[in-house]
C-alpha cells in the first residue's frame, strides 16, 4: 500500500525516535553490509546514505544509482544488477 507523504514522514520519525540507524549501523560488521540509494530520492535525502556509508564499518559497499528516486521506478533493473552481483560476492 502506498502512504501519503505526510503519513512517511510521521512514521518515520516515530522509528526514527526509537533507532537512530546512524548509532545502529556500527553493530552490523562484520557483516557485509550494501547500501544502494538513488540521488534523486525525495523521500530519504542522498546526503543521509553517505553519511550512513561514512559511518559504516567494513565490510561495506555504497552505489548511489543516478537519477534514481525512492522507489527506482527507472532504474530498477541496474538495482537489481547492483544487488544480485553483490550477493555473488563480485562488485559492480
Amino acid at each position: 500500500l502506498a502512504t501519503t507523504p505526510a503519513e512517511f514522514i510521521r512514521q518515520r520519525d516515530e522509528v526514527s525516535a526509537r533507532l537512530d540507524p546512524f548509532d545502529a549501523i556500527r553493530s552490523i560488521s562484520p557483516r557485509p553490509l550494501l547500501i544502494v540509494h538513488g540521488t534523486e530520492d525525495r523521500w530519504v535525502p542522498v546526503e543521509q546514505a553517505r553519511r550512513l556509508h561514512a559511518q559504516a564499518r567494513q565490510p561495506c559497499r555504497y552505489v548511489e544509482i543516478d537519477g534514481a528516486n525512492h522507489d527506482f521506478a527507472w532504474h530498477r533493473g541496474r538495482r537489481r544488477e547492483v544487488v544480485a552481483t553483490w550477493l555473488a560476492g563480485t562488485n559492480v
